[in-house]
């Protein structure tokens, strides 16, 4: 028999004994995930995805609209089945990067289920002035595709590791260097309160960790929701995308109100977090003193979100995925919100010279000259635009073959943010 009929059957089995709740449910759960993940990635990459290599040391990839205006310094990027993270300058060439092979931080990770070697990723990064970099890693064919957080110095030495279902996301705080992050489990039968969901399910949770990885908290995003005045969108599972009823929240940005961004924010309080839950169209704020949702804006015009960012100005900033496709084209658009009027303040979307295109994933910046830096990640661009819609820079990362790579993360550093650098000479 086949492996994929091998795994047919195996679906079948443990769907049947999902749906009788017979005794060998619970153990199955993860493996019923498992290959329904598993299979749609294999057929996915089957399609349109070329596999690069883990050990990849080079980005290869070029600027073609560099103009003055665009905010001077070195974009940090991560892409699709990449390990290896790298900092470009200006001119898109590499000045540093970090290769880190997921087993290399975990030969044998605990956390990880599937045994079949899925691609991982790097799907966020961020550097420290010292050349230290934070990292979170995702499991493409995995349920959860979490894959926990690393720290390295600069020479991509591991400092320290979390080993739990990490994914998407991650804020490191300035205010305390303490890490909010997102990681997810699967839960196989229903909690208190939570018994209109489909089961088995998997649900993220807000983690804080020190900034030497222990974690301090934990606060479950569905009963944050189930405690307070906005359980009623858990009761309608209409609104999570049909095919994934099996991940109701699918939260993939998370943001702290720090001190300084507070006094901005009227309706939200120092402490808070927000987060972008994408399978609701929503974004909520959660208190971590009182453990429940404070604050939802659902139906708000976009759909399947990335990226949502607390800006200086008191607004929030976006990335619409406008639900993957319009008119048979994927496009994206980048929005600022103004989370009192609820409405949209300025947008993106792309021209005729530059279509947004990008079936999902995504990322949005705002940097200090009032540029935003949108990552379109099926495209492999990452492009920088004027508050007027003007392009200012434009990085096409590009694959051996020539074909464009998936980026998934891209972050704009200023010179001043990464010292560490000088004197350093590009790769």
């Amino acid at each position: 028999m086949s492996i994929i009929g091998y795994g047919c059957v195996m679906f079948v089995a443990g769907a049947t004994v999902q749906h009788y709740r017979l005794p060998p449910a619970a153990f199955l759960s993860d493996a019923f995930l498992a290959f329904d993940a598993w299979y749609g990635v294999l057929t996915q990459a089957s399609r349109s995805h070329p596999d690069h290599s883990q050990e990849a040391v080079q980005a290869a990839g070029e600027v073609r609209v560099h103009r003055q205006g665009a905010l001077d310094g070195y974009t940090l990027l991560s892409y699709r089945a990449s390990t290896t993270v790298h900092l470009v300058d200006m001119d898109g060439k590499t000045v540093h990067q970090w290769s880190v092979p997921f087993q290399k931080a975990w030969p044998d990770p605990p956390h990880v289920h599937l045994r079949t070697k899925p691609r991982v990723s790097i799907d966020t990064a961020h550097v420290f002035p010292n050349g230290d970099l934070l990292i979170q890693y995702s499991g493409l064919g995995d349920t959860p595709y979490g894959y926990g957080l690393v720290k390295t110095d600069k020479d991509a030495n591991v400092l320290w590791k979390y080993a739990a279902n990490a994914h998407h996301d991650f804020e490191v705080d300035p205010d305390t260097g303490n890490i909010y992050a997102l990681t997810h489990s699967v839960l196989t039968s229903a909690e208190p309160g939570l018994d209109a969901l489909t089961y088995p399910l998997l649900t993220d949770s807000i983690v804080i960790l020190s900034p030497d990885g222990r974690e301090l908290d934990r606060i479950p995003l569905l009963e944050a929701f189930r405690d307070s005045p906005f359980r009623d969108l858990l009761s309608r599972p209409a609104r999570f995308f049909k095919q994934e009823n099996w991940d109701a929240l699918h939260t993939n940005s998370i943001r702290k109100v720090t001190a300084d961004l507070a006094p901005q924010f009227p309706l939200f309080r120092e402490g808070q977090v927000l987060v972008s839950v994408r399978n609701m169209n929503a974004l909520a704020v959660i208190d971590p003193t009182t453990r429940a949702v404070v604050w939802v804006w659902a139906a708000g015009g976009w759909k399947w979100q990335h990226s949502a960012r607390l800006l200086p100005n008191g607004h929030i900033l976006l990335l619409d995925n406008l639900g993957y496709r319009i008119k048979n084209r994927t496009y994206v658009r980048a929005i600022e919100l103004d989370p009192v009027a609820r409405s949209v303040v300025w947008h993106f979307a792309g021209s005729p010279d530059l279509p947004l295109i990008s079936d999902k994933y995504g990322r949005v910046q705002r940097v200090r000259n009032g540029n935003t830096v949108i990552v379109v990640s099926k495209s492999g661009r990452v492009v920088e635009v004027s508050p007027f819609g003007e392009l200012l820079w434009d990085y096409v990362a590009l694959s051996p073959s020539g074909k464009a790579r998936t980026v998934v993360n891209g972050h704009r550093y200023e010179p001043s943010e990464v010292p560490f650098l000088s004197g350093r000479l590009t790769y």
